[in-house]
């Protein structure tokens, strides 16, 4: 069975790490843990860029396969 891949993406002040299947962390450089696949709540009204949510900016990251492998 073959391990996920495990992708960081970094914007801004945050740093995205995500495994293609669905678990995802979100990290602030001074706030720490913003979010997770099982805390998402929080982010999904926070505003970030072009009138989209901070959710949907990091879903539509992992959508495309942003990220450099780890």
């Amino acid at each position: 069975m073959s391990q996920p891949v495990i992708r960081r993406y970094y914007f801004d002040d945050y740093a995205l790490t995500y495994d293609g299947k669905g678990g995802w962390a979100l990290l602030h450089k001074d706030d720490g843990i913003v979010g997770t696949n099982l805390l998402a709540k929080g982010i999904e009204a926070t505003p970030y860029g072009d009138g989209q949510s901070l959710l949907a900016f990091v879903e539509d990251a992992m959508a495309r396969g942003l990220g450099d492998p780890i």
